[in-house]
Protein backbone atom coordinates (compact mmCIF):
# COMPACT_ATOMS: atom_id res chain seq x y z
CA UNK A 1 0.00 0.00 0.00
CA UNK A 2 1.50 3.20 -0.44
CA UNK A 3 3.36 2.04 -3.49
CA UNK A 4 2.77 2.32 -6.87
CA UNK A 5 3.35 -0.81 -9.03
CA UNK A 6 3.44 -1.38 -12.73
CA UNK A 7 0.35 -3.23 -14.39
CA UNK A 8 0.41 -5.51 -17.15
CA UNK A 9 -2.84 -6.46 -18.68
CA UNK A 10 -3.72 -8.84 -21.64
CA UNK A 11 -6.22 -10.96 -23.08
CA UNK A 12 -5.54 -14.76 -22.50
CA UNK A 13 -6.27 -16.78 -25.92
CA UNK A 14 -5.82 -20.18 -26.91
CA UNK A 15 -5.76 -21.48 -30.55
CA UNK A 16 -8.46 -24.00 -29.56
CA UNK A 17 -10.92 -21.52 -29.52
CA UNK A 18 -11.64 -18.33 -30.93
CA UNK A 19 -13.70 -17.61 -27.48
CA UNK A 20 -11.02 -15.28 -25.30
CA UNK A 21 -9.58 -17.95 -22.13
CA UNK A 22 -9.46 -15.08 -19.99
CA UNK A 23 -8.36 -11.77 -18.78
CA UNK A 24 -5.48 -10.97 -16.65
CA UNK A 25 -3.73 -7.99 -14.83
CA UNK A 26 -0.01 -8.36 -13.30
CA UNK A 27 1.29 -6.64 -10.59
CA UNK A 28 5.39 -6.14 -10.62
CA UNK A 29 7.06 -4.19 -7.46
CA UNK A 30 8.55 -1.13 -9.01
CA UNK A 31 12.08 -2.74 -8.01
CA UNK A 32 11.39 -5.14 -11.02
CA UNK A 33 9.98 -2.01 -13.71
CA UNK A 34 11.67 -3.22 -16.64
CA UNK A 35 10.47 -6.65 -17.14
CA UNK A 36 7.21 -4.54 -18.23
CA UNK A 37 8.98 -3.66 -21.12
CA UNK A 38 9.57 -7.32 -22.78
CA UNK A 39 7.62 -7.97 -25.94
CA UNK A 40 6.23 -11.17 -24.92
CA UNK A 41 4.85 -11.91 -21.11
CA UNK A 42 2.97 -15.31 -21.91
CA UNK A 43 6.44 -17.63 -22.47
CA UNK A 44 8.04 -17.63 -20.07
CA UNK A 45 5.91 -16.13 -17.72
CA UNK A 46 6.23 -12.86 -15.79
CA UNK A 47 7.41 -14.25 -12.30
CA UNK A 48 9.94 -16.23 -14.35
CA UNK A 49 11.37 -13.04 -16.52
CA UNK A 50 11.56 -11.27 -13.25
CA UNK A 51 13.54 -14.66 -11.62
CA UNK A 52 15.87 -14.33 -14.94
CA UNK A 53 16.22 -10.58 -15.51
CA UNK A 54 17.08 -10.03 -11.65
CA UNK A 55 18.22 -13.37 -10.14
CA UNK A 56 15.57 -13.48 -7.88
CA UNK A 57 14.12 -16.96 -6.75
CA UNK A 58 10.06 -17.82 -6.16
CA UNK A 59 10.52 -18.93 -2.56
CA UNK A 60 7.25 -19.24 -2.22
CA UNK A 61 3.77 -19.09 -4.15
CA UNK A 62 0.44 -18.91 -2.92
CA UNK A 63 -2.68 -19.41 -5.47
CA UNK A 64 -6.66 -18.58 -4.47
CA UNK A 65 -9.42 -19.69 -6.63
CA UNK A 66 -12.99 -17.74 -6.00
CA UNK A 67 -16.61 -18.55 -7.96
CA UNK A 68 -17.02 -14.75 -8.88
CA UNK A 69 -18.42 -12.46 -11.58
CA UNK A 70 -17.14 -10.92 -14.84
CA UNK A 71 -17.04 -6.81 -13.59
CA UNK A 72 -18.59 -5.06 -16.58
CA UNK A 73 -14.55 -3.69 -17.45
CA UNK A 74 -13.73 -6.77 -18.67
CA UNK A 75 -17.24 -7.93 -20.36
CA UNK A 76 -16.41 -6.35 -23.76
CA UNK A 77 -13.26 -7.97 -24.00
CA UNK A 78 -14.37 -11.47 -22.71
CA UNK A 79 -17.35 -11.18 -24.69
CA UNK A 80 -20.03 -12.07 -22.02
CA UNK A 81 -22.21 -10.61 -20.02
CA UNK A 82 -21.66 -8.11 -17.05
CA UNK A 83 -22.19 -10.09 -14.39
CA UNK A 84 -21.87 -13.55 -15.70
CA UNK A 85 -20.57 -16.45 -13.71
CA UNK A 86 -16.60 -16.97 -13.47
CA UNK A 87 -13.62 -18.15 -12.05
CA UNK A 88 -11.04 -15.86 -10.73
CA UNK A 89 -7.25 -16.40 -9.92
CA UNK A 90 -5.21 -14.50 -7.47
CA UNK A 91 -1.64 -15.31 -7.62
CA UNK A 92 1.67 -13.80 -5.56
CA UNK A 93 4.97 -14.96 -5.63
CA UNK A 94 7.02 -13.91 -2.72
CA UNK A 95 11.41 -14.16 -3.00
CA UNK A 96 14.05 -16.19 -0.89
CA UNK A 97 13.74 -12.20 1.52
CA UNK A 98 10.19 -12.82 1.87
CA UNK A 99 9.45 -9.90 -0.50
CA UNK A 100 6.21 -10.33 -2.54
CA UNK A 101 7.25 -9.47 -5.74
CA UNK A 102 4.85 -9.64 -8.61
CA UNK A 103 0.76 -10.46 -8.00
CA UNK A 104 -1.61 -11.45 -10.95
CA UNK A 105 -5.62 -11.56 -11.20
CA UNK A 106 -7.03 -13.56 -14.11
CA UNK A 107 -10.80 -13.52 -14.69
CA UNK A 108 -12.13 -16.62 -16.67
CA UNK A 109 -15.68 -16.61 -18.09
CA UNK A 110 -17.62 -19.96 -17.05
CA UNK A 111 -16.93 -23.18 -19.10
CA UNK A 112 -13.52 -21.54 -20.54
CA UNK A 113 -10.78 -22.85 -18.03
CA UNK A 114 -10.69 -26.00 -15.88
CA UNK A 115 -8.56 -26.22 -13.33
CA UNK A 116 -7.51 -29.55 -12.15
CA UNK A 117 -4.59 -30.56 -9.45
CA UNK A 118 -3.06 -33.74 -8.76
CA UNK A 119 -1.15 -34.83 -5.75
CA UNK A 120 1.06 -38.03 -5.83
CA UNK A 121 2.75 -39.14 -1.97
CA UNK A 122 6.35 -40.02 -2.83
CA UNK A 123 6.97 -43.42 -0.85
CA UNK A 124 8.51 -43.15 2.64
CA UNK A 125 12.06 -43.85 2.63
CA UNK A 126 13.07 -45.81 5.88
Amino acid sequence: QGTPWFRISALRRTPASAEPLGWTDIYVHPRYRTVVDAPDHAQPHVYQQIERLFGVRTARARFEVAATRVPARLSRALDVPAGSPALTFVRRYYGRDGENFENSVTVHPERRFTFSMEFQREPLRG
